[in-house]
């Protein structure tokens, strides 16, 4: 009791001399009780805020992590501390033996992973549907018969559309608390939540999903590829070619010959 009395006074110590002045100096003013509005529910100025349980965000995957602290002020970026190397290992993963305990490790990163690049996936399917708004602004205020291009638009549309139901679920049904189909997304989330805790192999069940989940997004990735560098591209160039104006996400041609 004495020496974890004394490590935490020891570790008090070290956050008053060396981590609370460089948050007080450049972190306090927005994520404290001051702030107007405190961003992301984020505070620093007190303890249970720093360190205390948060009610949103996910959990990461135990690991080898590391983690760095940095400000940005007027679009310059410094760096304060870090890197800090850091593990992050499931209570009572130290008991189990060291296949099942390699077994373990090896399914979670395979898991983390996927939803990484399910992640990313999402992200540029996002980016892909406000281009294509842009895409049809920018159609009907060109002048001539844009039909053709409009129904390769609408075709890019739907197809994307197909893609991000399958990799996300029906947003829209969802919203409505109708029933849908299960998406990759589900399947990696409820394998991630319910693996990221565990102090035994990998369940059959758990396998299985991720297996069905990784062959569907392999799948839809291959389609948004397609989409994304093949269709999507030519529909760009042809409406350069066309004289529509410009889209963001599309490099304008020009020669003054």
């Amino acid at each position: 009791a004495g020496r974890a009395f004394a490590d935490e006074r020891a570790g008090i110590e070290i956050f008053e001399k060396r981590v609370r002045p460089v948050l007080a100096e450049h972190c306090h003013e927005c994520p404290s009780a001051s702030a107007k509005k405190v961003k992301g529910n984020l505070r620093l100025d007190t303890k249970d805020g720093l360190f205390g349980e948060s009610k949103a965000g996910p959990l990461v995957m135990p690991g080898q992590y590391s983690v760095t602290l940095e400000s940005r002020v007027d679009g310059k970026t410094q760096r304060l501390a870090g890197p800090v190397q850091f593990q992050v290992n499931a209570l009572g993963a130290e008991q189990m033996n060291e296949p099942d305990r390699a077994a373990l490790h090896q399914f979670q990163q395979k898991v983390a992973r996927l939803n990484r690049a399910l992640t990313g996936a999402v992200q540029i399917g996002g980016d892909v549907d406000k281009r294509l708004t842009a895409i049809r602004q920018s159609l009907r205020d060109t002048p001539g018969d844009m039909s053709s291009l409009v129904s390769r638009t609408d075709d890019i549309q739907n197809r994307l559309r197909d893609i991000m139901r399958a990799m996300r679920g029906d947003t829209v049904l969802r919203h409505r608390q109708e029933n849908t189909l299960v998406a990759i997304n589900d399947r990696i989330n409820q394998v991630e939540d319910e693996e990221r805790f565990s102090t035994g192999r990998p369940t059959q069940t758990h396998i299985d999903s991720y297996n069905v989940a990784a062959q569907q997004f392999g799948e839809q990735l291959s389609k948004l590829r397609q989409l994304l560098e093949a269709d999507l591209k030519k529909l760009e160039d042809d409406m350069e070619k066309a004289g529509a104006p410009w889209t963001p996400g599309h490099v304008p041609e020009w020669s003054d010959r």
